[in-house]
């Protein structure tokens, strides 16, 4: 489980990169039917709505972070090292994006993100960005340890800002979907997913 302390430091130095203009999100809602399905793995190149993965590391605030992934039978399997500079927590995030641009999409029809994955090492969390968020204390929660395959629900009222006065997450400003892994000290993680997506009951 994750350290509450590391998990708000963490999000705290991904705020900062959003703040250096890593991200570059459009402000205007583009309201759409979105697929239940964000992603499958099934295509190593681009996600299963046919926009781009990415990974941000703690590289431009002095860390050595590292992210591997590689995919195998609709398998994303995501591994790396934690080597966080001084006095920084350690992150790696992999960002899958909702809309080629970086637009925001409205997922309102839907109670939650639903995803088939087991996390083998280390710590993570799921992550909903929003362009309506303007200090970048983006919806998240941690993920629980497993050493099998299991499909997670995470109901978006359940997704919470971490230093930001609580505010509910506007389901219709959603611009990605990042998985993040970190922590204060140096270490090893290592987690497979087979599905991202969304789901409505």
């Amino acid at each position: 489980m994750k350290n509450n302390t590391s998990f708000t430091q963490s999000i705290n130095t991904l705020r900062n990169l959003l703040a250096l203009g890593l991200f570059s999100l459009a402000s205007t809602t583009v309201a759409t039917d979105f697929p239940a399905v964000l992603d499958a793995f099934e295509d190593a190149g681009q996600t299963s709505v046919n926009t781009p993965r990415f990974v941000v590391t703690d590289s431009s605030i002095g860390g050595n972070s590292t992210a591997k992934p590689a995919y195998q039978d609709g398998v994303l399997r995501m591994e790396g090292s934690l080597v966080p500079a001084r006095g920084q927590p350690g992150f790696a995030s992999f960002v899958l994006l909702l809309d080629p641009e970086g637009k925001p999409q409205d997922l309102s029809g839907y109670k939650g993100i639903e995803m088939r994955i087991r996390l083998l090492e280390g710590t993570l969390s799921v992550l909903a960005a929003s362009s309506e968020i303007q200090n970048f204390d983006y919806h998240a929660t941690p993920i629980t340890r497993s050493k099998e395959f299991k499909v997670v629900r995470i109901p978006f009222k359940n997704l919470k800002r971490v230093w930001s006065e609580p505010t509910a997450l506007n389901l219709e400003t959603i611009t990605s979907i990042n998985l993040v892994a970190s922590g204060m000290q140096a270490g090893n993680y290592v987690y497979e997913i087979d599905s991202v997506g969304f789901y409505k009951n």
